[in-house]
């Protein structure tokens, strides 16, 4: 028995579940545009993922390839873009985008994204475009809760 005495479905008490809940994450990749030499910009959302290994995937690839276009629009090589950036800002792997990537772990995609966006920040093209990660968590409301929900009076002021 429960500590209020009523059980719910599978032993559990409805009291020990009633403020039950669970959470998820999605993951939004926002594209921040930028025109006039940042005088002008907008931020969007571009894509939303359920996995953040598929978001981490995604900015990488775009970043990286954004971060390729500068370059050659500055009229510079990869190895001059990543040349002297090191620590935390360094570019691990220090390569462009390619399908190799699929396999590198999450803690490596987790800063070659983002430093791709700070080489870009670096250049200070007069437009461009970079992409950044956004976790969003939500709260949803478990079968015990909605049940406790469903059974409790809504305060409607209507008399029955």
């Amino acid at each position: 028995s429960g500590a209020n005495g009523d059980e719910g479905e599978g032993g559990a008490s409805v009291g020990d579940n009633m403020l039950a809940l669970r959470s998820f994450a999605y993951y939004e990749v926002r594209k921040y545009n930028w025109w006039s030499s940042r005088q002008h910009s907008s931020v969007e959302r571009d894509r939303v993922f359920l996995s953040r290994r598929m978001a981490l995937l995604y900015l990488a690839k775009r970043n990286s390839e954004e971060l390729l276009a500068q370059g050659i629009a500055a009229g510079k090589s990869w190895e001059a873009l990543s040349t002297g950036r090191t620590g935390p800002y360094a570019l691990k792997p220090d390569r462009v985008w390619d399908e190799s990537f699929l396999e590198l772990a999450d803690a490596i995609l987790e800063e070659y994204g983002p430093n791709c966006k700070s080489a870009i920040d670096v250049l200070k093209p007069p437009s461009g475009t970079t992409f950044m990660l956004v976790e969003h968590r939500v709260e949803t409301t478990d079968a015990d809760e909605l049940l406790k929900l469903l059974a409790t009076p809504c305060a409607s002021g209507i008399e029955t």
